[in-house]
C-alpha cells in the first residue's frame, strides 16, 4: 500500500509596478501595493500508480487569466497532468 503526500505551499504574487486596474467605467492605473496578492496551493499524492491532484487558489483581477498559470505548471512538472490541476480564483475589483 502507497502512502499518501500531501504539501502545501503560498507564494506572493503582488506586482510592484503600476498597472492598470479593471473593473471600474474608467481607466484606474495601481499607485502602489496595499495588500499583497498571493497564490496557495495543496498537492495531494496518492502514490505509486494512484491520483494526484492540485487545488490552486489564486488572488487575481480576472480568473481568466488561470489557464496560463496552469500551463506554466505543466510545462515545469510535465510528470504531472495537466487536467489534476484545479484552479480557483478570487476576483477584486481593486487588485
Amino acid at each position: 500500500m502507497s502512502k499518501v503526500k500531501i504539501g502545501w505551499g503560498r507564494r506572493e504574487i503582488s506586482l510592484d509596478e503600476p498597472m492598470s486596474l479593471p473593473g471600474q467605467v474608467h481607466m484606474r492605473i495601481s499607485e502602489k501595493v496595499l495588500d499583497p496578492m498571493y497564490v496557495t496551493a495543496l498537492c495531494v499524492d496518492g502514490g505509486e500508480g494512484q491520483d494526484k491532484v492540485v487545488f490552486m487558489s489564486c488572488d487575481m483581477l480576472s480568473p481568466m487569466s488561470l489557464e496560463p498559470v496552469c500551463d506554466r505548471v505543466a510545462a515545469i512538472h510535465p510528470e504531472f497532468p495537466k487536467d489534476c490541476i484545479l484552479p480557483n480564483g478570487t476576483h477584486a475589483h481593486t487588485g
